[in-house]
């Protein structure tokens, strides 16, 4: 699992991840995004807010679609407990 932040750190994590810490991680309830390998979660209301996020460039390459806010990549969404 890779957290990719909007200020373009990334963070890589070993274990699994649970739903509630996924959506403290992208501020929001959790969208998946599917990859041609892979998955991205991120913040699905992350478009309406009234402060909106800015836009994750490292997330929205790997997507082919604007991707706001934080986002975790992981190669199998059965990492998400």
């Amino acid at each position: 699992m890779l957290i990719i932040r909007t200020n373009g750190t990334t963070e890589d994590r070993k274990r699994k991840i649970s739903l509630p810490s996924a959506q403290k991680i992208v501020g929001g309830y959790v969208e998946v995004v599917r990859l041609p390998v892979g998955v991205l979660l991120v913040d699905e209301d992350a478009q309406v807010k009234r402060e909106r996020p800015p836009v994750n460039e490292a997330a929205s390459r790997l997507a082919g679609q604007v991707i706001l806010g934080d986002a975790i990549y992981m190669e199998k969404l059965s990492d998400l407990t």
